[in-house]
Order: structure tokens, then sequence, then C-alpha cells
């Protein structure tokens, strides 16, 4: 029968896995977006990286942060999540349906918060671990 520690280990490595593909995945899906857009709207070469840059590399960013450093990482998708939550639909009230807003919120606020619970939850099952001194 597997220890608790073994156990413990088992679920820290899926639950870094899961946090750190839907991260990637989330970033990706905002640099491709972003991308592809500028490209559809015509917009000028000098002005895609731009584009781009305004959630897309920002979002890749911080997933490279939360790759290496997971606690301070987590932090950083819990903010990203919560700003987009905050700001999203008081900036684009006016210029878009509440349908729209609610898309936008749930495909660009709700990844990065998911990832900060399980990269969170990871870092303190990574403490208790070190504490039965055992690391995976």
């Amino acid at each position: 029968m597997a220890s608790f520690a073994e156990i413990l280990a088992i679920r820290c490595r899926h639950t870094r896995t899961i946090a750190r593909c839907l991260t990637l995945l989330w970033a990706g899906w905002w640099v491709f977006f972003g991308l592809s857009s500028s490209f559809n709207a015509g917009v000028a070469p000098a002005r895609v990286l731009l584009h781009i840059a305004l959630p897309g590399l920002i979002f890749l960013l911080t997933a490279a942060i939360a790759w290496r450093w997971e606690n301070f990482g987590a932090k950083l998708l819990l903010w990203e999540g919560l700003l987009v939550f905050a700001c999203y639909p008081i900036i684009t009230w006016e210029a878009n349906t509440l349908a729209t807003i609610l898309f936008v919120m749930l495909t660009m606020g709700l990844p990065p918060l998911l990832a900060s619970i399980l990269l969170r939850s990871n870092w303190q099952r990574m403490r208790i671990l070190n504490l039965l001194g055992r690391t995976s």
C-alpha cells in the first residue's frame, strides 16, 4: 500500500502538469487570437506585434514565470484573472453585448484563476512533502 507521502507526490505531479497545460493553452490561444485578428483586420506589420503583445505575450510571460516559480506565478495568474473579471466589463460595457462580455471574461479570466488555484494547492502540497522529508 502506498504511503501518504507517495500519494501526495503523485498528486503534485499531476496537478502541476494540469495547471501548466491549462496556462500554456490559454496563453497560446491568446497569442494565436491576437495574431490572426490583426492579420484579418489588415493591421500594418509594425503594429502586429503590439496587437499580439497586449494580451498574448503578457500571458506567455506569466505562464513562463508560473512554470519556473510556482507560488509567485500562481499569484500573478490570480491577479490577471481578477483584473480581467473586474476591468473588462467596465472598459467594454458600451461597446459589447452582455453575452460577449461574459464570453471574454470566461475565456480570458477563468483559465488563469483555475491555474492559480491548482498551482497554489500544488505548492502547499509540496511544502507538506518537504516537511515529511520527501520531494518529487
